[in-house]
């Protein structure tokens, strides 16, 4: 959810339902609660036949509404997407305080199914009903009109402002409602404002400290920030809500990132004993496959997913995310083209595959990706960052050996090529008769003279405290202009980055980072007296 896209930003508001909190925002009688209380502990199946029944005894419209809604969240939870669909369809049709609610839900799986005009017309639809509304819309029913905002603004970037607008009128008119605060707070983190984001959560926490998606949100936005915290944000959401397919999802991923892939897989497969048609859990069980060896598992995954959610494109970018996270970003590549394949305007998988095709060395090629990704999201400072850099690197020149391409400031060309371009083709020469192997060439060696260029070139933001680091094919430096006189040496970092591209190339990017990093430094030693 920390991406925007049709089908999870729209979980981020109206499927807070799931969690329920609805009865301190929704007009109901206690019966009709009960059927939300049932949703809230995570008893789907009893949820949707609680409401079966109430909708078989006599009930006024307006109840008919709250019921059907119920139902279809109840069949959702489980992956009955069709069956949930029919009763969101029945919901929007009834006069009561849950059609619009039920209008959005029901776009968001129209949307998966595959129906995606039908799913746009409804969404559309339900932003004209608020802009005739004359404010009149009550917390939860300016929720689902801000999510149907949200999810047409990927098409339409000015929708973002008017789904923000829409989310902070929701935090006015329930103030002691967490709810509007986390929709709130994940449109922020959505937009990359992780700051603003953070405070929205933890003001919804502040309101109601144990609220699974504030809890959620937190581990998100720690997450966002590289933080190790995530993973007990999202361990705590669990304990407050174990029947979360969303909670579960989330803990796996964090957990895949830590390489604790047997607890990942666990997380997963409770996931799935709630919900076996998740495409989210199922994303994340075909990554764990593909990072395993099990490529022919994972396929036979993702082909599961394209048959459940034939509207969906996000698989693939999760797939992506993984792929590159762990340096296999020709794979990277391979997904967010098949993004794109589902959804044009899929913005972030654009711009992975701009990232990592300039990872490749493509730097052309991931330009004209990442323009396109920016286009459509301007948002994006990971995007706009490395088009920043793009421009700058006008002032940088090349210049070749036999195996190899320096590209470095022209003002410094002069001294380090003469110094690089030696030490590199010797290290080519060593480690090739070293492990009878000759990694593709030209490989491309970039160097920065500001430290924060070689950031944004690494990850897309400044601050990351390396020297340098190896895609494969493309190795990138600080310069010694970069930092403090004498503060590191340049060659023994340039031998370690070429031993990473050995290593990562002969093993198809399979090598463990704690092995390759430990075969780097021991190869600075075998290189020359002091380097290491």
């Amino acid at each position: 959810m920390s991406r925007c896209s049709v089908g999870s930003v729209m979980v981020s508001a109206v499927a807070l339902a799931l969690w329920l909190c609805l009865p301190s925002h929704a007009a109901g009688d206690t019966d009709d609660a009960s059927v939300a209380g049932l949703l809230a502990a995570g008893r789907y199946q009893d949820a949707g036949e609680a409401a079966r029944a109430k909708l078989d005894a006599a009930v006024a419209p307006p109840e008919q509404g709250q019921l059907w809604y119920l139902m279809g969240e109840a069949d959702s939870a489980v992956g009955s997407y069709e069956t949930a669909l029919g009763a969101y369809l029945r919901a929007a049709t009834i006069d009561s305080e849950w059609r619009l609610l039920a209008q959005v839900a029901a776009a968001r799986l129209q949307r998966r199914l595959g129906d995606a005009d039908g799913a746009t017309g409804r969404l559309e639809s339900v932003l004209a009903d608020y802009r005739t509304s004359a404010g009149g819309l009550s917390a939860p029913e300016l929720l689902a009109v801000g999510d149907a905002a949200l999810a047409l603004a990927p098409s339409d970037a000015s929708l973002y402002a008017t789904a923000l607008d829409i989310y902070e009128e929701a935090v006015q008119r329930a103030p002691e409602d967490p709810t509007p605060r986390v929709a709130l707070g994940d449109l922020l983190l959505d937009r990359y404002n992780n700051a603003e984001a953070l405070d929205a959560y933890r003001e919804a926490l502040e309101i109601e400290p144990d609220y699974p998606p504030a809890l959620l949100g937190l581990a998100r936005s720690q997450h966002f920030d590289h933080s190790r915290s995530a993973i007990d944000a999202a361990r705590r959401a669990l304990e407050v809500a174990p029947r979360s397919v969303a909670a579960r999802v989330l803990a796996a991923r964090l957990l895949v990132e830590l390489e604790d892939y047997g607890q990942a897989q666990r997380e997963v497969a409770a996931a799935l004993r709630i919900n076996p048609r998740s495409p989210e859990a199922l994303t994340i069980a075909a990554a764990l496959h593909y990072l395993l060896g099990a490529g022919d598992r994972s396929a036979a995954l993702v082909e599961q997913i394209d048959e459940i959610a034939p509207g969906e494109h996000e698989a693939y970018v999760t797939l992506a995310e993984i792929a590159a996270q762990n340096r296999r970003y020709r794979d990277a590549v391979m997904y967010a083209v098949r993004a794109l394949g589902r959804q044009p305007t899929a913005w972030r998988a654009h711009a992975l595959l701009g990232m990592n095709r300039m990872r490749l060395g493509a730097v052309e090629q991931g330009r004209r990706s990442l323009e396109v990704a920016f286009r459509g999201d301007p948002f994006d400072v990971r995007t706009k960052n490395t088009l920043d850099l793009l421009d700058r690197m006008n002032a940088y020149e090349t210049a070749e050996s036999e195996r190899f391409v320096l590209v470095a400031d022209r003002r410094e060309m002069s001294i380090l090529a003469p110094m690089l371009l030696p030490i590199a083709e010797r290290a080519y020469d060593t480690l090739s008769a070293r492990y009878q192997y000759q990694p593709a060439t030209p490989i491309r060696i970039e160097v920065y003279s500001r430290h924060e260029d070689f950031s944004v070139r690494t990850v897309g933001l400044v601050g990351l405290d390396l020297l340098g680091v190896s895609f494969g094919p493309v190795v990138v430096l600080d310069s010694p202009s970069a930092r403090p006189p004498g503060a590191f040496n340049l060659g023994s970092v340039l031998w370690h980055e070429l031993a990473h591209t050995f290593h990562l190339d002969m093993t198809r990017s399979r090598v463990p980072r704690w092995f390759t990093e430990g075969l780097a430094v021991h190869e600075e030693h075998r290189a020359q007296p002091g380097w290491g």
